[in-house]
């Protein structure tokens, strides 16, 4: 047990010293309270785009998902949005003692990649041990996007009026009518999900997502994020 405790750290300190932004969840840990286990991923075979630069000797450890969470976790009656995953197996099976989610931080950024650039990441003692587990955050990318526009033109004349970095008194007037533009956008085109895009919408995205993962591994998950809505005690 203590060896095997061990090397758990040490793979766990390679993984989180190898991220430079983002957070590791991860699944497989002891089980603690948490609400009913979610329905479980079904995975399957990555589009040949999402595997671009994946060697087809390696193609079979990857499989990608598209799974549903609620719009409002806390009212599931307003629907649900996709979120899209990417899985990269444990090259060792034998020798597996969890899975990690990755989640890309931002807020925007993309990660149902990760897996594929996994492997320039971390050390191999991590990557033959651990299932990396990729996911573009609601509302980003192959996930249900939040669209603001209803046009590529629409979008271009709001856009095209920002500045990076405004300096001048024209600049500074110009991006903050843009900025007003653009939430008046939001506001009348994006729906309900414009109100749930929050860090603890997405954390208890990647909670329930890692609950998922642990229902389709038959494996134990702790509730990872719980720490970002418990009520103090």
């Amino acid at each position: 047990m203590g060896a095997l405790s061990g090397r758990l750290g040490r793979a766990l300190a390679i993984a989180t010293s190898a991220l430079v932004t983002g957070t590791v969840v991860v699944a497989g840990s002891p089980a603690m309270a948490q609400p009913p286990g979610a329905a479980p991923v079904a995975w399957g075979e990555c589009d040949s785009e999402a595997l671009d630069g994946v060697p087809i000797t390696e193609r079979y450890l990857y499989r990608c998902a598209s799974y549903p969470v609620p719009i409002d976790h806390d009212d599931p009656r307003k629907g649900t949005v996709e979120l899209a995953m990417m899985r990269r197996a444990a090259a060792d099976p034998d020798a597996k003692i969890g899975s990690l989610f990755l989640n890309p931080g931002g807020p925007g950024g993309a990660g149902f990649n990760r897996p594929v650039t996994a492997v320039k990441k971390f050390e191999p003692q991590v990557l033959n041990r651990f299932d990396i587990i990729g996911f573009d955050p609601r509302g980003v990318d192959r996930s249900t996007r939040l669209r603001c526009f209803e046009t590529a033109e629409q979008a271009e004349e709001v856009l095209g009026r920002l500045s990076s970095v405004p300096v001048t008194d024209k600049q500074i007037r110009t991006t903050m009518a843009a900025f007003r533009d653009y939430g008046e956008a939001c506001d009348d085109n994006a729906g309900e999900l414009l109100h749930h895009m929050s860090t603890k919408d997405v954390a208890r995205d990647l909670d329930r997502c890692a609950r998922a993962w642990a229902t389709s591994s038959s494996t134990t998950s702790a509730s990872p994020t719980a720490r970002c809505w418990a009520r103090p005690t």
